[in-house]
């Protein structure tokens, strides 16, 4: 529950909410995937996306995200690409890997995700997913398009590190217009 009241927090503020929910397993071998560029772990997960003319986007929970990176083993969440193909499943980037038990070298109650933590990953790699970069990256010098967001200010959703809550209105447009947001027809 408080992984979807962080979504509904900070992506509500534009009028974006969860529609229906549909949940299937996935193969038990891929509860542990890897970003590193030998493993093709994350395209054997993204393999598994679903999609009709009215579904959304395709969130898989996993136990770990793993980098090959020996400074940084694992990650809590990634998005497969920027943005994801809306309504083209099967692919290795239809979908975003959320990782829920976080780094598992670490002892349980050491690790970084809970509840909480896993709403605001699940938001962030969404943006990605709707077409959003970092508003600025760890370097300092990359930055996204968008005027309205300030270089370098992680309260931003979409800074780098993942941890900020804000939504420039520039971004909610960009969000807003992807075909992967589902817009009701009004009813007269």
């Amino acid at each position: 529950a408080a992984t979807i009241e962080r979504f509904n927090e900070l992506y509500g503020r534009i009028g974006l909410t969860i529609g229906d929910i549909t949940y299937h397993d996935i193969d038990p071998t891929l509860s542990v995937v890897s970003i590193a560029e030998d493993d093709d772990t994350l395209g054997a997960l993204m393999a598994n996306s679903v999609a009709s003319q009215t579904d959304g986007l395709n969130i898989f929970f996993v136990d770990e995200i793993l980098t090959g990176e020996p400074d940084f083993p694992s990650i809590p969440g990634v998005a497969a690409s920027v943005p994801n193909p809306p309504y083209l499943p099967g692919t290795i980037a239809s979908g975003v890997a959320i990782a829920t038990r976080g780094p598992l070298s670490v002892p349980p109650g050491q690790r970084f995700l809970d509840p909480p933590a896993i709403g605001q990953t699940l938001c962030h790699e969404l943006g990605h997913a709707l077409g959003m970069f970092h508003t600025s990256e760890y370097d300092e010098v990359s930055h996204d398009v968008y005027d309205d967001t300030p270089e370098n200010d992680n309260t931003y959703l979409m800074h780098a590190d993942g941890t900020g809550a804000l939504i420039s209105p520039e971004q909610a447009r960009a969000l807003l217009v992807n075909p992967a947001v589902y817009h009701p027809r009004p009813s007269n």
